[in-house]
């Protein structure tokens, strides 16, 4: 199964005074720079989605605006999906800056194992919707979904089509692959994992 990878780069970054979270520097490199060498290691295909393409153009990556607009991650996961050659995709949130190789090669081979169209990573009782697997067959009931519906909320969508848990160890390395940058103060949280 081929599967590729995209980067949902469409939010407004309000608490960030609308500066572009994935162009912010953690520990002296931008965080789409740092996911972008994770992912060349692991995928052919890699995508952007994103509202600010000029924001992205010096990564030679292709960008794709916004199927949907207006209506948070969830278009931003159509978006990945419909542009995307391959079966599925692994797609997660350009805020993240701690990408682990190890940990998204055990969801794809989790993934090729299922018979499921997402796969979604949990540890305890917190998934992630924002770094799991989208198989390309939900492209249909999710566009559906998101015209019929006036919530979107990405967990609504899940019972919709065949989703499965990957249950992970709490431990700190797979925290610190789900670690997100909100805010500005969030950078300072980023001490507690080195």
């Amino acid at each position: 199964m081929k599967i590729g990878a995209a980067i949902i780069a469409g939010g407004k970054s309000t608490r960030f005074e609308g500066q572009n979270k994935a162009l912010i520097s953690v520990l002296g490199e931008t965080i789409i720079n740092r996911n972008i060498q994770t992912l060349q290691t692991l995928f052919e295909e890699i995508h952007i989605v994103s509202n600010k393409a000029s924001d992205f153009l010096y990564t030679r990556i292709p960008v794709f605006a916004d199927f949907f607009k207006e209506i948070g991650p969830l278009g931003g996961i159509y978006t990945a999906l419909m542009y995307s050659n391959c079966e599925a995709v692994f797609i997660f949130s350009c805020d993240m800056p701690f990408l682990s190789a190890e940990l998204i090669k055990k969801i794809m081979l989790d993934f090729t194992k299922k018979d499921s169209q997402i796969l979604i990573p949990q540890i305890l009782n917190k998934i992630e919707p924002l770094y799991a697997i989208y198989s390309t067959t939900i492209l249909q009931t999710l566009k559906n979904h998101i015209i019929n519906t006036e919530e979107y909320k990405i967990r609504l969508f899940f019972p919709k089509v065949h989703t499965s848990y990957l249950a992970l160890e709490n431990s700190k390395e797979n925290r610190k692959a789900f670690l997100n940058i909100n805010a500005a103060n969030d950078i300072k949280s980023i001490e507690d994992f080195m």
